[in-house]
């Protein structure tokens, strides 16, 4: 099965959901950025040493 495939499967969506509000599995944030900032995020992963993940916000 392709990755992408598995990117868009809601089953697996579901279960890593269930996975995060369990607390089985925590999801490391760097930072929570409004979508505004979403280059300087990229800009930022790309650079290295970034812990975690930024989340965009709408």
């Amino acid at each position: 099965m392709a990755v992408f495939a598995e990117y868009r499967s809601f089953e697996k969506l579901e279960q890593l959901r269930h996975a995060v509000e369990s607390g089985t599995v925590t999801p490391r944030v760097a930072e929570v950025l409004p979508a505004s900032r979403a280059g300087e995020a990229h800009e930022r992963l790309e650079a290295g040493g970034t812990r975690g993940r930024f989340v965009l916000t709408w």
